[in-house]
């Protein structure tokens, strides 16, 4: 069962956090969900931080838990 979360975050960074994740096929909610379960898996804190730092940082980075519908597939559903 899927949760709704609900945040809030300034206009600059989440047009800018939609551009790049546009440009990675993927959407602002599953960088998001994808971060959490990372996270939460981590004993420590700090090192999944540090680790996620690390992925962000690249241009092309991936995560490893599933593999995510593209933007048509998730947009083509009824």
């Amino acid at each position: 069962m899927m949760k709704t979360i609900t945040m809030s975050i300034d206009d600059a960074t989440l047009s800018k956090a939609q551009q790049k994740a546009a440009a990675l096929d993927t959407s602002i909610s599953d960088v998001v969900s994808a971060y959490l379960r990372f996270w939460a898996e981590k004993e420590d804190a700090q090192q999944a931080s540090q680790a996620m730092k690390e992925r962000f940082g690249q241009a092309n980075w991936r995560f490893a838990v599933g593999t995510p519908d593209t933007r048509e597939q998730r947009n083509a559903r009824s």
